[in-house]
């Protein structure tokens, strides 16, 4: 396996989950590489992005350096255009061999790739270059309602245990809206 190839997971991730976890173990093993997480995050959005970009930071951090086999690392993004993220982890020095997603983001993302592959757009990629889609796991709405609830016992079964901590934040941003 090259050291350098990766494969793109995009979001909005409001917050990451463990379903997101479970979709990066499943595309991992499909690409045969880790990913790059691309957190799409708009300033002015607070209706889409009840999380602060600082609190969003502090999750993947702890998501990549917990789970540092399957997630290589995370950057962050205004805007989901597909060739614009690949060009920038591109600059950054690895090797995109593909973009993995939830089967609900698959028809939005692939006509992204396609005008990319048929060369729309100043992206170059292998000819190996795919698209995987996995199952959707859990949402974050889900999580965002045991927040409000107040149910850290949902809260927990549906986070990665590492990121516990982060509750009384996630719940005082949400509280904040």
């Amino acid at each position: 396996m090259n050291e350098k190839n990766v494969f793109v997971f995009l979001g909005r991730f409001q917050p990451f989950h463990n379903g997101h976890l479970k979709a990066i173990r499943y595309l991992t093993k499909k690409f045969n590489c880790p990913c790059i997480i691309s957190l799409i995050f708009a300033e002015k959005k607070k209706n889409v992005n009840p999380f602060t970009i600082e609190l969003l930071k502090n999750e993947l951090n702890e998501i990549k350096i917990n789970e540092s086999k399957i997630v290589k690392d995370f950057i962050i993004c205004s805007v989901g255009f597909i060739p614009d993220i690949i060009k920038k982890i591109q600059d950054d020095g690895y090797n995109v061999v593909g973009v993995g997603c939830g089967e609900d983001r698959i028809d939005g993302y692939k006509m992204q790739i396609d005008n990319m592959l048929n060369g729309k757009y100043n992206v170059k990629v292998d000819s190996n270059f795919k698209i995987l889609k996995t199952k959707r796991y859990n949402s974050a709405t889900e999580i965002r309602d045991a927040i409000k609830n107040d149910d850290k016992n949902i809260f927990n079964k549906l986070m990665p245990n590492y990121t516990y901590h982060l509750y009384n934040k996630f719940k005082e941003q949400l509280c904040n809206i």
